[in-house]
């Protein structure tokens, strides 16, 4: 479910979204994955208040159970989202980049020297 949810909210299913983490949240209310899934829909809909609400929870939960920490996921550019996780008391920690590799028909070292 949360695979699902998090493809339909990247592209722009956030209704569908909503209504598939909310069913899953119903019958599994402490899930720290999808309460942070389901800020990062409240977040991407403006409802800065229920964001903040649902990521504390996610937060709450991780930090009960010892997990060291939360990865909230910023697509390269997207300095608005940033911003938005910033003002909510979140902080930049990691950036990684994801490089798109060339044709799977290429020989390994030429995939490389390319890469």
């Amino acid at each position: 479910a949360l695979g699902l949810a998090q493809s339909w909210r990247l592209t722009g299913r956030g209704d569908e979204a909503r209504r598939l983490l909310d069913d899953w949240l119903s019958s599994h209310a402490r899930d720290s994955q999808l309460l942070a899934e389901r800020g990062r829909l409240a977040l991407d809909e403006n409802a800065t208040e229920e964001a903040v609400a649902l990521l504390r929870r996610a937060v709450a939960g991780l930090a009960a159970r010892g997990e060291p920490h939360l990865t909230l996921v910023v697509t390269d550019g997207n300095n608005h989202a940033r911003r938005r996780y910033e003002s909510i008391g979140f902080e930049h920690r990691h950036e990684a980049l994801r490089v798109v590799l060339p044709d799977g028909d290429l020989p390994l070292s030429a995939a490389t020297a390319a890469a």
